[in-house]
Order: structure tokens, then C-alpha cells, then sequence
């Protein structure tokens, strides 16, 4: 809490703030929360930005942009930034940096001029990003009737049972139901997924002005988005027994979707497979291909796993946590990495 009312202390009156939010749930989740307690700070509201589907480090677009802008102070909501600490470094040159994030960490990246944030300094607990900036924001303004978008993010993001009491009661107190709140998690996602950047953001601002879950949770205008993100997961998990190589307690699959669908088909697979490594590689005809792992009973730590699977490999990222990982590799380094898989 300390850092954070130290760091919005120091802002001066002139600076015009960014937040830069990953796309999914619990980022999108996270950055309604920060603007909204800038709002209830009676502070000027932070311009709001999204990367593309899968950029989890600041990129060099994201740099021009903000540079564009005359922005100097960057939030950065549930990103693993610290997984190419020269952005950051890049970023330092014209911004104060404020990051909140539980990914396990990558590198150290906290400087006079950045600030991390995380989950893991308040709690062992899985705690998405979402809910640690409620917290921390409830700390230093009054976060009332707000409950309900961190839960959003919470369960989205597999956090319900580690927070299960503070969800119930938001239920409870809101009068609202667990479906609502999951349901707009999911509207979130297949938004997301389907790269339309103004749909995202007339998303945004539908959640920020909501006053009740309801309203989002209802809206019949995102049924289609749904239905296609659905059908496409489904696709791909009928082929799976076909198409996918099971190697001891590895199930190593690669698919080239319409939609990007590999994190939420690889959390498909693991409800079927709990006891195995599953690890999805997603070829959507781009320079990088996509990586998903996950592993249910936490026997394989599949943050650490990718790490040691893209180590040394040109221009690769990846990071997580313990039992849901993701990452990115050139297409070139495709059979080093299926090499190093099965060792």
C-alpha cells in the first residue's frame, strides 16, 4: 500500500498517466479498477491502452505510442513486463513506471523510476491481478460497489477457490449470482480473442459505467462472440486424441485455429488430464508461434518449465505461474524446442 500512495503522491499535477492492460479478464478487470480509483482520488483519469493478442512485454508500438502521446507515468495491469526488462528501461526515458502483476517474476526490474507491485508481496495465496489492486486501492480511497468487477477478474483468471469467501460475500451483498460474474469473464475473453480493438474498448467503457454485473451479463450483443470462441475450442477438442502426442505425462499438441484458442482449450485439457503436462503450440501464420502449458496437481512447474524449454532460443519469451504458463517462440526454433521436450 505504501508504494502505491507514495508513487501517486509524487505525481505532478502536469503529467498525463497511461494504463496499459493485458487483454484478458483480470488485466481488463485490473485497469477499470485502477481508473476508477484515480476517479475516486479526484485525480485526472489515466488514458487506457491494449497490445495485441499475446504481447505480454511492452512493445516497441506501445513505446511510439505512449511517446505520441506525451505520456510520463505508465500503469501496467497483470503483464509480464519483466520478461524483457529493456522496455522498461526504454519506457524510464520519458516515464515513471508503476506495475502491478502476479506472474512469477522474470527479472528485477524495480528502479528510481519503476515500480513493481505484486500479488506474491502481500500473500502465498493465488491472487490474481485484479484482486490486488482492489485491495491495495480500498487501502488509500473507498472502493465500494466495485467488489464485483475484482471478482470478475478472480474467477476468470482461477482464482475463485483461494478467494472464495470475498467472492461469496460479493455475491451476496451485490445481489448478484456466480454465473453473472463468470459469464462476463467469458464475454471478456471471446471479445478479446476475436481482435477487434473497438470492440474492446466500447467493452471497457460498458463494464467502467456499469453500475450492476447484470449489465454486462445480459447484453445479448456479445451471444455471437461466444458462440464462435465456443465452437472453435470444441473444434480442437475433438481432435485432440487424433492429433495430440502423448509422451509419458506430456500431452504436446499443435493446431493452427482461426481464433487464437490455445489458453483457454490447453485449461479445457487439464480438467480431462489433471495429472499430465499439457503444452499447445498455436501457428496462426505470424513470426511467433504461440505457447500454452498448463498442469492441474502442480507436480511440474510449468513456468519454470518454459523457461527452460525457450532458454537461449532467439527472440523467445515465456512466464506464469506454477500451474498455467504461456510464452511465444520464433517458428524457425520450432524443432529445437520440440527436441528439448522430449528430453
Amino acid at each position: 500500500m505504501q508504494k502505491l500512495r507514495e508513487w501517486i503522491k509524487n505525481l505532478k499535477p502536469e503529467q498525463k498517466i497511461a494504463v496499459v492492460h493485458d487483454r484478458d479478464a483480470d488485466g481488463m478487470c485490473a485497469a477499470l479498477l485502477v481508473m476508477k480509483g484515480f476517479e475516486r482520488l479526484n485525480l485526472p483519469r489515466p488514458v487506457r491502452l491494449n497490445q495485441k493478442l499475446g504481447e505480454k512485454t511492452i512493445t516497441q508500438a506501445t513505446i511510439r505510442k505512449l511517446r505520441k502521446l506525451c505520456v510520463t507515468a505508465v500503469i501496467t495491469t497483470d503483464m509480464a513486463v519483466d520478461q524483457n526488462p529493456l522496455s522498461i528501461k526504454e519506457l524510464e526515458k520519458f516515464c515513471k513506471v508503476l506495475v502491478f502483476d502476479h506472474h512469477k517474476p522474470s527479472a528485477d526490474i524495480h528502479s528510481d523510476k519503476t515500480t513493481v507491485i505484486r500479488s506474491q508481496d502481500f500473500t502465498e495465496k493465488y491472487c490474481p491481478t485484479s484482486k490486488l489492486v482492489f485491495d491495495l486501492f480500498e487501502k488509500i480511497t473507498t472502493c465500494s460497489g466495485l467488489e464485483w468487477v475484482a471478482s470478475v477478474g478472480t474467477i476468470a483468471d482461477g482464482g475463485y477457490e483461494q478467494w472464495k469467501d470475498v467472492v461469496d460475500y460479493t455475491i451476496k451483498t451485490k445481489g448478484t449470482t456466480f454465473d453473472d460474474l463468470k459469464k462476463i469473464g467469458v464475454v471478456i475473453g471471446s471479445v478479446s480473442l476475436h481482435e477487434d480493438e473497438q470492440l474492446i474498448d466500447a467493452l471497457f467503457w460498458k463494464i467502467y459505467e456499469a453500475d450492476h454485473p447484470i449489465e454486462v451479463a445480459s447484453d445479448k450483443e456479445y451471444e455471437q462472440y461466444i458462440n464462435d470462441i465456443d465452437n472453435e475450442i470444441e473444434r480442437w477438442f475433438k481432435k485432440h486424441k487424433q492429433k495430440a502426442k502423448f509422451v509419458g505425462d506430456r500431452i504436446y499438441y499443435k493446431l493452427k485455429p482461426k481464433y487464437s484458442v490455445s489458453s483457454p482449450l490447453s485449461t479445457k485439457l487439464w480438467d480431462v488430464y489433471p495429472n499430465k503436462t499439457i503444452v499447445l503450440v498455436q501457428d496462426r501464420g505470424k513470426k511467433f508461434l504461440e505457447i500454452s502449458l498448463r498442469r492441474q496437481d502442480s507436480k511440474v512447474d510449468v513456468a519454470a518449465l518454459v523457461q527452460e524449454l525457450i532458454k537461449d532460443l532467439p527472440e523467445a519469451k515465456g512466464g506464469g505461474h506454477p500451474r498455467a504458463a504461456g510464452g511465444k517462440i520464433l517458428r524457425k526454433s520450432l524443432k529445437e524446442f520440440e527436441k528439448r521436450l522430449q528430453r
